[in-house]
């Protein structure tokens, strides 16, 4: 309503101004739209039209498909963005004007020529813009995805689009306003049609209602392009920021498969080299380059095994290196001396610090991305489970941090894993809803035999998921001694508890002296 107002207000003001000048210099509404009729019926205004759309959807996909690719790795390698900038600032500078001179000249009058030009004006506008987007991805859902074993296909679509789609949307913004412009000068230069082509016309014979009869279904086209394509494709592309999908999407989730790479077998050992264990974990040396360049060493022989279906917890001091060592595991890091034996083709589960959710997904699609094999039973177990059923079609930006860390939890069961690695999962919740998911952890465990790792600075939670325990010393990190928990979780009192806290205590003060 308040937009047919303003139209009116619009309207009205041009009636008032042309009553107010000369007829030929402003004509009023009316002329102009008579006119507008009058080309309308010829097919003269039709065709034009459709020609500079050509024109302006030719050289804006040219433009944006090149210019996100640029743009994207230069966002993500710093070489090639050092290379290709001064290139960048020199087209960002460069008038459009002379481009389309320069084109013309060196390639001809031709179409080519035409929408090369408007192109490469567009060009500098969508590299600089996709840079940023890409200078902005979160490296945190790089390395879930690396963890998960994501296809490429697979990143690309759920974590790489996503994340750049706010920045293609702004591009596409800015770039159609721009290219419909330049597509109207080229065509003013050097085309014998389209709409630029019959403006120059009517600037030669001073004709302002023939001017007037291209430019404005032009400008209405325009708006409608923006209006009925480009914003519908963003609302659609960010509806996951407004909260619950909508039900078309929930029914379409519902019917999703998706399929990731091959197994990594990035650190199996032959069957005659192994002991065993499921985890062997040997490292002599692990070190950081820091701020001033200095190296700081983090572990330092540090060895450790875990037999399958056993659950171990690496309790030590805050900061001593137990995220870098679940990293090494996962295979995230692998600047360190020393080895990692896994048994063949095993499937990791990682829960991280962060949940690592994608936002734009709802719990669901976050499940069956890890695990596109995954059956609707085998989910909706999981989802009862850890009491996520409610909240199945619920995006990430709805759930607290702690059914968001149930979600990262079914992610990782999800895949049946062979090992599940548990980086401090309850960090920052408060103590009930703590003790809570340590239970569901421990049910799970038990019940899927599946061994685990998992890192906290909390002797008692140590003691409530594991079988063994394995003591860091501060930095370097080193096991300075290894506790069993011989009693079953379901049925460890406090007795026993106590306990082993004193045991942890004694060995503490040992490796002190």
């Amino acid at each position: 309503m308040i937009r047919l107002i303003s139209l009116t207000l619009l309207l009205l003001l041009w009636q008032a101004a042309s009553l107010f000048s000369h007829s030929r210099r402003l004509p009023g509404p009316v002329p102009v739209f008579s006119t507008i009729v009058e080309e309308a019926r010829s097919g003269a205004l039709f065709s034009n039209l459709a020609i500079t759309l050509l024109r302006v959807a030719a050289a804006f996909l040219l433009a944006m498909s090149l210019g996100t690719a640029i743009g994207y790795f230069m966002g993500r390698r710093k070489l090639i963005d050092r290379l290709f900038d001064p290139w960048l600032v020199v087209l960002l500078n460069l008038p459009a004007l002379v481009v389309i001179v320069l084109a013309y000249i060196w390639a001809g009058l031709t179409e080519v020529a035409a929408i090369g030009a408007v192109a490469l004006n567009k060009l500098p506008n969508a590299v600089v813009i996709a840079r940023e987007g890409a200078r902005a991805l979160d490296p945190a859902l790089d390395e879930m995805a690396k963890v998960f074993r994501l296809s490429a296909g697979a990143r690309l679509r759920h974590i790489l689009a996503p994340q750049l789609a706010p920045y293609v949307a702004a591009a596409t913004r800015s770039g159609l306003s721009l290219v419909w412009k330049i597509v109207l000068v080229v065509e003013l230069l050097g085309r014998s049609n389209g709409v630029g082509f019959e403006i120059n016309l009517a600037f030669q014979l001073f004709d302002v209602r023939l001017l007037l009869a291209y430019a404005l279904p032009f400008v209405a086209l325009m708006l409608a392009v923006e209006t009925f394509v480009v914003q519908p494709i963003e609302v659609r592309a960010s509806r996951w920021r407004g909260g619950f999908a909508p039900k078309g999407v929930v029914a379409q989730s519902r019917k999703k498969a998706r399929q990731t790479g091959a197994q990594d077998e990035r650190i199996s050992a032959p069957a005659s080299h192994r002991s065993g264990a499921a985890l062997e974990v040997s490292i002599s040396a692990k070190d950081f380059t820091s701020a001033n360049g200095g190296r700081q060493r983090a572990l330092q022989g540090l060895a450790f095994e875990l037999a399958s279906g056993e659950a171990g917890a690496m309790v030590g001091p805050s900061g001593c290196g137990k995220t870098t060592l679940l990293r090494i595991i996962a295979g995230l890091d692998h600047a360190y001396e020393g080895r990692i034996v896994l048994a063949p083709h095993v499937r990791i589960g990682m829960v991280f610090q962060e949940p690592r959710l994608l936002p734009w997904r709802d719990v669901e699609d976050n499940i069956r991305l890890a695990a596109p094999e995954a059956t609707e039973e085998d989910i909706l177990l999981l989802l009862v489970a850890l009491s996520l059923t409610e909240h199945r079609y619920h995006f990430p930006r709805e759930l607290s941090l702690g059914l968001a860390r149930r979600v990262a939890l079914a992610r990782a069961l999800a895949i049946k894993p062979d090992l599940l690695l548990l980086d401090e999962p309850f960090v920052s919740l408060d103590l009930a809803l703590a003790q809570e998911l340590r239970r569901e952890i421990a049910t799970l465990i038990d019940e899927k035999r599946v061994t685990t790792l998992v890192v906290t600075h909390d002797l008692r939670e140590a003691i409530e998921l594991a079988n063994k325990i394995f003591l860091l010393s501060a930095r370097p990190a080193h096991v300075y001694a290894t506790l069993d928990v011989p009693t079953p979780r379901g049925r460890l009192t406090r007795e026993d508890a106590a306990s082993i806290e004193e045991k942890a205590r004694a060995a503490v003060d040992m490796s002190r002296n």
